[in-house]
């Protein structure tokens, strides 16, 4: 069994454990990383993080990631021009623990439309990747797959907690 959780990746300038929302949701952070001016931060329990929230606060685009006992994450993308968009990661396990069917978006449909928030954040995104990471089941966990995303999208960490 993996983590429950959240992963919130913004571009910021400061530590993201300085951010209203973050610190709103709760939770422990244990890891957080830094791609040029977008910053990763893993937090274990406490609450979703709002997305919306973090949005207004950094002034750019956001992804924010619920993983839910290491076996699926639910993930909602922001950017004012792309609007909103959202994904299951590993869809079939969300599946067989009841997973919404609202939060079931067609993969296809949700890779479009991540390609399009990274290109509009300035990111460099590789669609076939995103698309694959879609639809790609945790082996063994979500938090690997969301990684995976990211570096899809266009953004690579690496490193240890910064406070």
């Amino acid at each position: 069994m993996g983590s429950a959780g959240s992963f919130v990746v913004p571009r910021s300038d400061r530590p993201l454990v300085e951010a209203g929302a973050v610190a709103a949701a709760g939770g422990e952070p244990c890891w957080s990383a830094r791609d040029g001016g977008w910053r990763i931060l893993q937090i274990l329990g406490g609450d979703d993080v709002d997305g919306r929230r973090l949005g207004a606060e950094t002034g750019a685009p956001t992804l924010v990631a619920s993983v839910v006992d290491g076996d699926f994450a639910v993930v909602e993308g922001r950017s004012p021009s792309a609007g909103r968009w959202s994904a299951v990661l590993s869809p079939e396990t969300a599946g067989e623990y009841g997973c919404p069917d609202h939060l079931l978006v067609d993969p296809e449909v949700s890779a479009a439309h991540a390609v399009r928030w990274a290109e509009e954040a300035g990111l460099r995104p590789d669609p076939s990747a995103v698309a694959a990471a879609s639809t790609a089941e945790g082996d063994p966990f979500a938090e690997d797959l969301l990684i995976s995303l990211a570096a899809a999208l266009g953004l690579t960490f690496a490193g240890a907690m910064e406070r």
